[in-house]
């Protein structure tokens, strides 16, 4: 349940990704929520515009050192499946305009015991599809992030056991606590 709270609340970026992808004006853009009880989907978007990329998306995307665009959506879709899809363009001109960026992430959840979770990911992108330098490159970087994830939950875990330390809720934590909610109602 942790690991889809981490990746539902994308103003962690700002701070636990700070040296590989995050940005400081990712945790204050504003959010959008979606909450579908019947399909058990929550999602949470956030916008940030304009930004400048960090090196993983400014890079692969043509858009390093430019004011661009990041709209990336998170989505609990199952407690075996987190999608995120993400998008860049150039603030210069319209987004209809300018070749599609996009980025689609499958984050798959295999819990093995109580304290101990299998996690694959797999990134599909709309360009430079046939690069491998841009891809080796992507790999690389995103690699690097995936493990600070994996840090900090497993120092969370550490630090934190259930029941022992207070939360203080943002509205940028809807889709977690609802998704929570959700999945307690089917346990019980």
């Amino acid at each position: 349940m942790r690991l889809h709270e981490n990746l539902l609340d994308l103003t962690h970026l700002s701070f636990l990704h700070a040296r590989t992808f995050g940005t400081p004006d990712y945790a204050s853009a504003p959010c959008e929520t979606t909450l579908d009880e019947a399909r058990g989907h929550f999602s949470l978007t956030r916008s940030v515009m304009p930004t400048r990329l960090p090196p993983v998306w400014g890079r692969p995307t043509g858009l390093e050192g430019v004011d661009a665009a990041h709209i990336a959506t998170s989505t609990f879709v199952s407690p075996a499946l987190h999608e995120v899809h993400v998008r860049f363009h150039a603030c210069d001109l319209p987004e209809a305009g300018q070749p599609q960026r996009a980025i689609r992430t499958a984050h798959i959840v295999t819990p093995e015991t109580a304290t101990r979770t299998h996690y694959f990911v797999r990134h599909a992108r709309n360009f430079a599809p046939g690069d491998e330098g841009i891809t080796a490159f992507m790999h690389e970087q995103l690699l690097a992030a995936f493990q600070e994830d994996i840090d900090g939950l497993e120092a969370n875990l550490a630090a934190y056991a259930p029941g022992t330390a207070a939360e203080i809720s943002l509205q940028a934590d809807k889709p977690s606590l609802a998704m929570r909610r959700w999945l307690k109602r089917r346990a019980g």
